[in-house]
């Protein structure tokens, strides 16, 4: 997390790291196509799974997430399919406490419900300073010049993505 950075203060940053486990690194770190060959050898163990059968369509946007570089999929020590999405997760915060956040997304022309800070993923080759003045520069402009650099924290956790259904580490 970084909260209440300006800009300036982003790109100067040299400090700002990833913080992964060792096999996270490398994932991060591998070629795009040697992460796809891996993941499309995680789909093939989904798609030969019975609760995976009826969900072709969600297989095939995984596929293309996993080909555009945008997941990592890789088995866990247990042999089960994990989906890795490094974030980098921007909080805003005034000086009386209240908190910029996002409370709905709009699916299929309906709202849904969510609450989360502004965040990106990390694009492949980009690192989180970079995605930082990325998420700085195109969603929060509007923001961005009355930022200040406040703490850098780095997290994981593991949930199910509401999009697949699968478990995913989000590293931010």
């Amino acid at each position: 997390y970084l909260e209440g950075a300006s800009v300036a203060e982003v790109e100067a940053m040299d400090d700002v790291a990833e913080h992964f486990d060792e096999t996270e690194a490398i994932l991060v770190d591998m070629p795009k196509d040697q992460r796809a060959a891996m993941g499309h050898k995680c789909l093939a163990a989904l798609g030969e799974q019975w609760k995976w059968l009826w969900k072709k369509n969600v297989l095939a946007r995984l596929s293309q997430d996993v080909d555009d570089g945008h997941s990592t999929l890789l088995f866990t020590e247990n042999g089960e399919v994990q989906r890795l999405i490094s974030l980098a997760v921007v909080r805003l915060m005034r000086e009386d406490g209240r908190m910029l956040v996002q409370v709905g997304e709009v699916e299929d022309g309906s709202v849904e419900p969510l609450v989360r800070l502004p965040a990106t993923k990390l694009r492949p080759g980009e690192n989180a300073r970079a995605a930082i003045h990325r998420l700085l520069q195109e969603d929060l402009r509007t923001f961005a010049p009355g930022m200040r650099l406040g703490k850098i924290e780095a997290r994981s956790e593991v949930s199910d993505s509401r999009r697949y259904g699968l478990s995913t580490k989000y590293i931010k």
